[in-house]
């Protein structure tokens, strides 16, 4: 016999009914896969690096001789030299180019969502169809590059950009920089935009003008997002390849190889996978670095003023 329901109102379960634990059989699709897909190549892959193994044959123990044959490689320390070059050139360009897109930008009292989107347009598009209009900007024949050049009187004859290993880096930063600028300007532009309308209106009645309001307003304002946002350029330019892969293929003369693109080319043309592995932990460690100079920068101040967010 049921019992009855007092005043109308449904029997609510005991919390000590059991249920099946569905909520752990539909999420464990994606934490297997997680696991999978992260966990598993990361520690395979620090296990490899103590490895020589060709894709093919049995994995043969080395012990640390990757890690020292790196340490004595030219072509190891040239691709270390790239990438300082590569990531220094590309991060200053992004970070300087976005705080002064959104400075000039702030100012607007009108467009200011056009020039948002034309900014970000070229981060969200493809990589491939960027490449593909640098390659063409830079083609040595009927490029639009020489073709301007030339016509200002700046060259006298084509200049094959791409190589020259004086001008690869260059056109490599120049990609890098025009896809991913507008991402950090987007950052840098929502710090603005959340700072109080007053300071601005009260530094103008002052009599203010734009460099002073920038410098002695909004810049100090925008010290720890710029923090943030520099360390997090830096660690994404680190790790740059598709780039080098598609517009140089580490060229000329290795010119452009940089430690990712060096990984890749270790490992899936040379078939040295144990010392591309050593290769990526050297990498992951330069990076692990730069995040715990990222979190020593934004630590929490022990005594007077307020904390860096990041």
């Amino acid at each position: 016999m049921k019992k009855p329901r007092l005043n109308g109102m449904p029997r609510v379960a005991s919390p000590t009914t059991k249920t099946f634990p569905w909520q752990w059989v539909l999420f464990a699709p994606a934490l297997l896969g997680f696991l999978g897909f992260n966990y598993l190549p990361t520690v395979a892959s620090f296990a490899l690096s103590f490895f020589h193994w060709n894709l093919l044959d049995v994995p043969r123990f080395l012990g640390t001789q990757n890690y020292e044959t790196l340490l004595q490689s030219t072509s190891f320390w040239q691709a270390c030299s790239s990438t300082l070059q590569f990531v220094s050139l590309s991060s200053g360009l992004e970070l300087g180019l976005a705080i002064l897109l959104a400075l000039l930008v702030h100012q607007q009292t009108q467009g200011k969502a056009f020039f948002k989107a034309c900014y970000f347009l070229p981060y969200v598009t493809p990589m491939v169809a960027v490449s593909l209009v640098f390659g063409w900007l830079y083609h040595p024949d009927g490029g639009l590059l020489n073709q301007v050049l030339l016509g200002l009187g700046v060259i006298q004859h084509p200049v094959a950009w791409l190589a020259n290993p004086q001008t690869a880096m260059l056109a490599v930063v120049s990609l890098e920089v025009w896809k991913t600028v507008g991402y950090n300007f987007l950052l840098i532009m929502a710090t603005l935009e959340s700072l109080p309308a007053e300071w601005i209106e009260a530094a103008t009645l002052e009599g203010a003008s734009v460099w002073q309001k920038s410098t002695q307003i909004l810049l100090p304002n925008l010290i720890p997002t710029i923090t943030t946002v520099g360390l997090l350029t830096l660690i994404h330019t680190l790790q740059a390849f598709d780039a080098v892969y598609l517009l140089t293929q580490g060229g000329p003369q290795n010119a452009t190889a940089v430690l990712v693109y060096w990984i890749y080319k270790n490992a899936l043309q040379f078939f040295k996978v144990g010392e591309a592995s050593a290769m990526a932990y050297c990498l992951c460690v330069l990076i692990v670095g730069v995040s715990l100079l990222k979190w020593w920068l934004q630590r929490p101040k022990k005594s007077g003023g307020s904390s860096i967010a990041g």
